[in-house]
This record gives structure tokens, C-alpha cells and sequence, in this order.
């Protein structure tokens, strides 16, 4: 036992000596991880650090940052430096749920938690092991661990590189240097050089203020009496249902609406004579009232089984025939009126072009049909949320007034939409779109 004390202080003046002699962090790590069994005799031991978490951990020569055993240690190491200032052994009940229950999986039962200080860096060294270190090699380790660190510094002050170097200038290397300079100042002031954002995003004229012309009632659409484009005006048949049924119901309710009449007239001509037949009268007369109201209704439903434009416009709608003894239901959608001269430019700004747009911002429509005669709008509305598309991505939806003067295309009309927004460097208009890409790829 007298000699344990001696033993230990050459373990760590051999360590210490050693240390000296390493040329490169990787080896002082590797020497303080695995060769300090010397001082006391642990299974597992780890290097943590409060700005980088776990640098490095004993028996492993590159630790997986995003392994179980590595996120359990840096969990673990955060909650013993926020506990213990100082050199101390700790047990799994002192920590939270989510670290005690790992505990038995990663870690031996015993740990000693030995913190220090590189500079203003806060380090810790985690050891665990099958039993607890004494006193003397507890006071041992931390000890060796000090003089670990001081090495760290003595290898990173003689690998440091002097900053300037005493230099001859010579002529051409004044010229050289001249020229770099004036090539680095051109090259910022290219890149400073105000240009306008755009986007490009697929565009369509649309109708301003279309008015939609569902169905009024349950039924088989029978004829249509407008085609596609056509121009139409108040009051015009657009299209009629299958009026067979209805017709069929409407004579019938005539007919025993005569009948119910003629009926009538015969018990009054009887009561006259007869006082039993007046009680006869009124549920004759109830019949006359509900056959009545019963063709009432079939005469305007016959009525409103043609559907008529309610203003001037063009007909919106997909070829006729597809409709033409298809059943409906009431408020389905089945073509559009848009008003004369009323279109706008609708565009699709997908997420990634959502750049900040202000109200009036330019719109160029360059049509497929001819991009030659593009059509300028101002930017009426943006909207707020994005929308799924056909393919499966989201998109904002804009809205552009077009600029006084004659639109040349028709409603429907497809194209590329070129939207201009605020001034920004060069530099900024190439890169925004790697940036971006990084961004959401890398988290950086």
C-alpha cells in the first residue's frame, strides 16, 4: 500500500512525458482516451467539449457523430457539467429519465465525471468503469488531466504559423499585386451591379369576372343550343334539359286537374236537388287546389329546365357532346360566361420562386401561340397560401390587371409569365437559387 502512491505519480509523469512527445491532437487524444489505464483501470472513457460535444471516444478512431452511444454521451455529459464544477463520481438515479433509462445499455455501472479548461474552452473527460477509483487515483487522474491540457496548448503555440512574413518586394511583385487588387475590385463592383429579380412561371389569360352557370335542377342535360367561344347575350338559351319526364308529369296534372273541375260542376249541379251531395264539394274543391299547384310547379320547373345567360359574354365550356345525356345534380358547374373585354393574367409561382411581391409589380405574358405580342399587366393579387398542382407540387396563385389597350388573344390562352421584382447585386441574383438548394438540403 506505501508504494501505491509513488506508483501512481510515475503513471502520470509517464503520461505526462509522453504527451510532450505527440506531434498532432489526434495523438494526445488517443493517448488520454486509451493509455491512462495507468492511473486507473476503466472500460470506457470519452472526451467531451461544450462547444463540439464528444470529440472523441476510447477503442474508436473516427466516432459517428449521429450514433445512439454518441448522443447518449454528449445528453450525459451536458447534464454533469451543468451538475458538478469540480472532479466527483456520479450514479444513473442523479440524472433525467431519458438518460437514466439508458444507462444500463451504454455505461458500466460507475462513472466519474473529471472536468477542466483549455483557454476558455470547458472540457470534460467521462470514465466508467466496473468499480470506483480511490481517492489517490481520483486525485491522480485529474492530475494527469491537467497536465493533458497544458500540452494541448504547448502543441497548438509550437504548430502556430507566424502571421507575417518578412518579404522582399520586388517590382513585378508590386505590379502582380496591383493587379490582383484591381481584378478583386472589379470583380466586387460586377457583382454589386443592380439588377431586377424575376421569376418565370406558367401563365394563362383568364376571365376577369366569369359568371358560373350550374345546374338549377336534378336532371339529364337533353340539347345544348351554344358552342365553345361562342358570343352570347342576355337572355339567350344556353342549354336544356331532357324535358320528356316533366312533360310526361305536366299533362297528367292537367288532365286530372279537367277531371277534378268537371267533377265540381257536376256535385254543384247535384246540390242544388240534393243537400247530401254539398258535403261532396269540398274535397272535390281540395282536389282542384292541389292538381293546380301540382301544375303550377311542373309548368315552371319546364321553365327552368332551359337555362338562359343572365348577361353578355363568351361560353367557357368543354366540347357539348360530352354533356348531352349526362345526369346532374343541382349546383353543379357546367360552363362559364365571361364578359366581354374583362381578362386577366393568372400565373403559378411555384414555392421556391415565392420572392416578395408588392401590389402593381410588372407582369409580362409571353404567349406560346406568339410570343412576340406579350401581353403587361400589374400584379393584383397574390395569394397566401399555396395550392397543390396536378404534378404534385404547391404553387401560389397570382392574379395581373392587363395594361389599358386591346388584348389580341382569347380567354384561354397559355404562355410563360415573367414577373419582375425589386432591384438586388448580381451576385445575390446567382446565387440565390444555390443557396436556397443548400439551405434545404444541408440545414446550413
Amino acid at each position: 500500500m506505501g508504494n501505491a502512491p509513488i506508483e501512481l505519480d510515475l503513471g502520470v509523469l509517464a503520461l505526462a512525458k509522453r504527451s510532450l512527445t505527440c506531434k498532432t491532437e489526434q495523438e494526445l487524444g488517443f493517448l488520454l482516451l486509451n493509455d491512462s489505464r495507468q492511473v486507473f483501470q476503466y472500460r470506457q472513457a470519452a472526451l467531451w467539449s461544450k462547444s463540439s460535444g464528444v470529440e472523441g471516444v476510447s477503442g474508436v478512431m473516427e466516432p459517428e457523430s449521429t450514433a445512439p452511444y454518441l448522443q447518449f454521451l454528449n445528453a450525459l455529459a451536458g447534464q454533469c457539467a451543468t451538475s458538478a464544477d469540480a472532479a466527483r463520481a456520479f450514479v444513473a438515479a442523479e440524472f433525467s429519465d431519458s438518460v437514466g433509462a439508458q444507462w444500463n445499455e451504454f455505461l458500466p455501472e460507475c462513472l466519474l465525471w473529471i472536468p477542466f479548461s483549455m483557454g476558455d474552452q470547458k472540457k470534460g473527460l467521462l470514465v466508467a468503469g466496473e468499480s470506483w477509483p480511490t481517492e489517490l487515483e481520483m486525485k491522480a487522474f485529474v492530475q494527469w488531466a491537467g497536465l493533458w491540457a497544458s500540452s494541448c496548448e504547448a502543441l497548438a503555440w509550437r504548430t502556430r504559423k507566424p502571421l507575417f512574413r518578412k518579404r522582399r518586394w520586388t517590382k513585378g511583385r508590386q505590379s502582380q499585386l496591383l493587379r490582383n487588387t484591381l481584378m478583386a475590385g472589379l470583380l466586387v463592383a460586377v457583382a454589386l451591379i443592380p439588377v431586377r429579380l424575376t421569376i418565370l412561371a406558367p401563365g394563362e389569360l383568364v376571365p376577369a369576372r366569369a359568371e358560373i352557370i350550374r345546374a338549377p335542377m336534378d336532371g339529364t342535360l337533353g340539347e345544348f343550343f351554344v358552342e365553345p367561344n361562342q358570343q352570347v347575350r342576355t337572355g339567350d338559351a344556353l342549354f336544356q334539359f331532357d324535358q320528356s319526364a316533366l312533360l310526361g308529369r305536366l299533362k297528367i296534372s292537367r288532365q286530372e286537374l279537367a277531371t277534378a273541375r268537371v267533377e265540381y260542376r257536376q256535385a254543384a249541379q247535384r246540390a242544388l236537388s240534393d243537400q247530401t251531395a254539398k258535403a261532396l264539394l269540398s274535397p272535390i274543391l281540395g282536389r282542384i287546389e292541389q292538381h293546380g299547384a301540382e301544375t303550377d310547379y311542373l309548368a315552371q320547373e319546364v321553365r327552368r329546365s332551359t337555362v338562359h345567360a343572365l348577361s353578355d359574354g363568351i361560353v367557357l365550356m368543354d366540347e357539348p357532346s360530352e354533356w348531352l345525356g349526362k345526369p346532374v345534380v343541382v349546383g353543379e358547374k357546367i360552363l362559364r360566361l365571361a364578359r366581354l373585354g374583362e381578362v386577366e393574367v393568372e400565373a403559378w409561382v411555384s414555392l421556391g420562386d415565392a420572392i416578395p411581391l408588392p401590389r402593381a409589380t410588372p407582369i409580362t405574358l409571353y404567349p406560346n401561340t406568339s410570343p412576340l405580342r406579350p401581353v403587361q399587366a400589374n400584379l393584383r393579387y397574390f395569394s397566401h397560401e399555396a395550392q397543390p398542382q396536378a404534378d404534385g407540387s404547391y404553387a401560389h396563385r397570382m392574379r395581373a390587371t392587363p395594361v389599358k389597350g386591346e388584348i389580341l388573344h382569347r380567354v384561354g390562352t397559355k404562355g410563360t409569365a415573367r414577373i419582375s421584382g425589386k432591384s438586388v447585386p448580381l451576385v445575390y441574383w446567382l446565387l440565390r437559387r444555390p443557396l436556397a438548394y443548400l439551405r434545404a438540403h444541408t440545414g446550413w
